[in-house]
């Protein structure tokens, strides 16, 4: 596929998709986040990356990110990966975006691309696929160091010489959570946004089991390469699908090689509305050593 199609059904997940927590929770306010409404898609046509440096999820997920907040006519990116030093020059972390809304508000704004699976532990608890990632170390991490660079002296003095005046931090989570197929959705927390995206997760041993659940049999599926996983594939060419059966063999050689799997199925047409997808996990998981 050409690669344009392809970064622009990246940044039309990216653009769509809502946060994985209600304002209010972890520093996060929704009005410090850019307004995409005003974003003319014309005049992202030609300013997609060329060249995507990185197929770490994260990287891409910032390269798109600021093209689309650079084509914005109402705001100015003042900078993005902004290096923060103490005073021994030593790096502390980086500054995602750093832009002016149109009311002249500067902002700070760190973002994040994250995918956790729900289990339990007396209440639920959000695991990545790599299980020391959780969803609650995540918001601390983002809310009590990486937003926090902005008011370091060295930042603020920095900051100034760019014409930035006092900045407001915030971050933004995007992603998916996956609920266990057979579980069902156990977490009411008025943390979570309740317009989240959502799917499924199953342990590798219960893939044939899956087969019968009425969300699974009637559909056929694809298995997603990690890229794909931030793609809005509704803007994609349907290739690829395949009976659920059929593609056990396959993810049994993705999940044996270290391979974190996700399958896809071809039930949405809508825009903005992702198709379901299902996260299956090692049998081990979320015991694995690393």
């Amino acid at each position: 596929m050409p690669f344009e199609l392809y970064s622009a059904s990246q940044l039309d997940w990216l653009l769509s998709c809502p946060s994985l927590i209600n304002p209010g929770h972890f520093g996060y306010a929704s009005n410090y986040c850019p307004d995409w409404s005003t974003l003319k898609q014309s005049a992202l046509a030609s300013q997609l990356p060329k060249t995507i440096h990185s197929t770490r999820q994260g990287l891409l997920a910032e390269q798109l990110f600021l093209t689309a907040l650079n084509a914005l006519s109402n705001y100015q990116v003042f900078g993005h990966n902004i290096q923060v030093f103490d005073q021994n020059r030593r790096t502390l972390g980086e500054m995602d975006f750093i832009y002016q809304q149109p009311n002249g508000r500067f902002v700070h704004l760190e973002l994040a691309v994250k995918f956790y699976l729900q289990t339990t532990n007396g209440q639920p608890v959000w695991l990545g696929p790599n299980a020391t990632d959780t969803l609650c170390n995540k918001l601390k991490s983002l809310h009590q160091q990486q937003t926090q660079l902005s008011t370091h002296p060295s930042a603020i003095q920095h900051l100034a010489t760019l014409g930035v005046g006092a900045v407001n931090p915030t971050s933004l989570v995007l992603g998916q959570l996956f609920y266990h197929l057979f579980q069902g959705r156990q977490d009411s927390s008025s943390l979570l946004n309740p317009q989240h995206r959502r799917g499924y997760w199953i342990h590798l041993n219960e893939y044939e089991k899956a087969a019968t659940h009425p969300s699974i049999h009637s559909k056929r599926w694809r298995i997603l390469e990690k890229a794909d996983w931030i793609t809005a594939s509704t803007t994609r060419p349907c290739l690829g699908y395949a009976p659920w059966n059929t593609l056990l063999e396959q993810v049994n050689q993705k999940i044996a090689s270290g391979d974190h799997t996700m399958l896809e199925a071809n039930d949405s047409k809508l825009p903005g509305v992702l198709p379901l997808r299902i996260f299956i996990a090692p049998n081990i998981w979320p015991n694995i050593e690393h």
